[in-house]
């Protein structure tokens, strides 16, 4: 199992070199948690915009969809109103 791990690092040209240590060190210093945090905001701004499109914005008071309170369409009703 352990050679099987370490089969990608040998494989890798970069990994022991100078620029390799570099970015190693670029990537995971101490900037690590705001890198990270900058990677997943769009995430989650997409998300948010994702759920307020499809549950409309909290607060609303939009009805939930299938509980009775929509209009029915044109083509359901009669001629005197409402069936």
């Amino acid at each position: 199992m352990l050679v099987l791990m370490a089969s990608p690092q040998a494989a890798c040209p970069f990994c022991e070199s100078e620029t390799g240590q570099r970015v190693r060190a670029t990537v995971f210093g101490t900037d690590f948690g705001w890198n990270l945090l900058e990677t997943m905001l769009p995430f989650a701004v997409f998300l948010g915009v994702a759920v307020v499109i499809q549950g409309g914005w909290p607060g609303t008071g939009r009805p939930a969809r299938n509980d009775g309170t929509r209009p029915r369409p044109a083509c359901c009703m009669s001629l005197s109103g409402w069936d």
